[in-house]
């Protein structure tokens, strides 16, 4: 909660500089959107001592809604909420865990899906490029930072049945994604307007984590977003 209202403090400062340095007049901006992610080594990259492999699933999809404030004629600090909803799959083909367990026995060649809900918290800064009566662009520039909310398991059978929304390997495999995590993210926001108040917003990023996935990884955790939404002129 402190860093939410260290931010909200920091954007009440900036409306407090238009007043200071030039008059804009409706200097605030509401968007809602949603989209995909492509995410880059997100998932465990070697098998584990129980012989688990892991494998990518793409692509993933977020919800989010953003607040900014037109600072200077050309920029505007942004603050994001952001939902993520992203998942990974858990090959049990070669699993040796417990072969004395008739419950392993008969997951052989099943699999899991681990699905992951996270909540981002995002401050940008964005620099008008192109400001038309029909077009405007921004380059953005930013910091993120990701928590965790919840996990679930579901695990298939060879057959592909589901089993389980929560089997007993959960505690185990939770040590294999990020519970909190934080990068840098670089986009350009391609607005439409189709009116004075309000636009379609088409925004493509790049987010750039400063750890890895799972810390034993040796590729770097990366993320592509291609998000659709609108944006409201208040």
């Amino acid at each position: 909660m402190k860093k939410i209202f260290y931010l909200l403090a920091f954007l009440l400062l900036l409306t407090n500089m238009v007043r200071g340095q030039e008059y804009i007049e409706h200097p605030f901006y509401l968007s809602i959107y949603s989209g995909l992610d492509y995410n880059q080594n997100a998932y465990k990259m070697d098998q584990d001592q129980y012989g688990f492999n892991y494998k990518a699933v793409q692509p993933h999809y977020n919800i989010g809604a953003s607040f900014s404030i037109l600072a200077l004629k050309r920029f505007r600090p942004r603050i994001e909420l952001k939902y993520v909803k992203m998942s990974y799959k858990i090959d049990w083909s070669n699993t040796s865990v417990s072969q004395d367990s008739a419950a392993v026995n008969d997951f052989t060649g099943a699999e899991s899906d681990c699905k992951l809900d996270y909540i981002n918290l995002n401050v940008f800064g964005d620099y008008k490029l192109i400001d038309t009566k029909l077009f405007e662009m921004y380059l953005s520039a930013g910091i993120k930072t990701e928590y965790n909310m919840d996990y679930d398991y579901y695990t298939y059978d060879k057959d592909g049945h589901l089993t389980s929304e929560s089997f007993y390997g959960g505690p185990l495999f939770s040590n294999y994604f990020p519970r909190t995590s934080a990068g840098c993210a670089f986009g350009t926001t391609l607005k439409f307007n189709l009116n004075q108040h309000i636009g379609l917003i088409l925004t493509p990023e790049y987010t750039y984590f400063f750890r890895n996935f799972v810390r034993g990884n040796d590729k770097s955790y990366t993320r592509f977003s291609v998000d659709f939404g609108f944006e409201f002129h208040l």
